[in-house]
């Protein structure tokens, strides 16, 4: 067996979310929806090492042009902070890179 497939652990998928820890990495994902254009708190499936981590963000329910601001704010959250051109109900989907704890 690779040195690499005992590094390896993978959660079992719960509505859509989930995460992969390979060696010192932890990459995550997950979905939520953001009915208001002020800024909104999002909780990750697990936590981090450290704030040190990046957020995409997609959606495929985007009718307008539009700017999306994302910033970690503790090891298990975010905020995503969507411009006022963006309106009505987005269904979002994130993934997340990171160092596990």
């Amino acid at each position: 067996m690779p040195i690499f497939a005992r590094e390896i652990q993978m959660s079992a998928p719960v509505e859509g979310e989930g995460f992969i820890d390979i060696g010192s990495k932890r990459i995550q994902w997950g979905q939520f929806t953001n009915t208001t254009d002020s800024v909104e708190l999002v909780s990750l499936g697990q936590p981090f090492a450290d704030t040190d981590y990046n957020v995409v963000l997609t959606s495929n329910t985007i009718t307008k042009a539009g700017a999306v601001a994302v910033s970690p704010i503790s090891v298990s959250q975010f905020d995503l902070n969507r411009s006022n051109s963006i309106d009505g109900t987005i269904v979002w989907n994130w993934q997340a890179i990171g160092k596990k704890p």
